[in-house]
């Protein structure tokens, strides 16, 4: 499978039962980037594991990280960490991060770059099991129940943000998200 597919799978794959709408397979939340960063991230690389691809892991960045957005009243969300998974496709660190770049997976130093000053952010590469900053970088424990369990909590704030901005979430969370129509980056 390709780089590009299996970002595409991490980005599309609707496999989370939604609570408050039975029979409703949800996404990961991409468009709720304000937080669950950690969530989304240990999810998705469970969704990895099954591409054949390299193993994936976890970069974190961190610092005083702004990034523009459209799924926010604001125009952007801030940080004082985030965290993808990556994997190495040759020389080269590739991010998946639908949160910030809905159409393709990133360089890790496009990744950067999108949230603020190159000499600003710290970025650590931590193994897939890390979680949170909390954890042990290398050698972290799987937290694939709490993941399940925090991301359930981001999905509910993710229905009301695109209420809030007016915008369907029946449809963008469903069948009809806003990357399917768009020739250039949301964000």
């Amino acid at each position: 499978m390709s780089a590009q597919a299996a970002f595409e799978r991490i980005r599309d794959l609707r496999f989370l039962n939604d609570k408050n709408c039975s029979n409703f397979k949800r996404r990961l939340s991409w468009l709720y980037p304000d937080d669950g960063c950690f969530a989304r991230a240990a999810l998705a690389v469970k969704n990895l594991d099954s591409i054949q691809l390299p193993k994936p892991s976890k970069i974190f960045a961190f610092g005083n990280l702004e990034v523009k957005t459209t799924n926010s009243p604001l125009g952007r969300v801030s940080w004082w960490y985030h965290v993808v998974p990556a994997i190495r496709l040759g020389t080269q660190v590739i991010v998946f991060d639908p949160a910030i770049e809905p159409l393709r997976f990133l360089l890790v130093e496009e990744w950067v770059a999108k949230m603020g000053s190159v000499n600003n952010i710290k970025i650590a590469v931590c193994s897939p099991e890390t979680y949170s900053p909390d954890d042990q970088c290398l050698g972290a424990t799987d937290s694939g129940t709490l993941a399940l369990a925090d991301q359930s909590y981001y999905l509910n704030l993710e229905w009301d943000r695109l209420k809030t901005l007016k915008r369907p979430p029946e449809s963008e969370l469903g069948d009809f998200p806003p990357w399917l129509n768009s020739g250039s980056s949301l964000n």
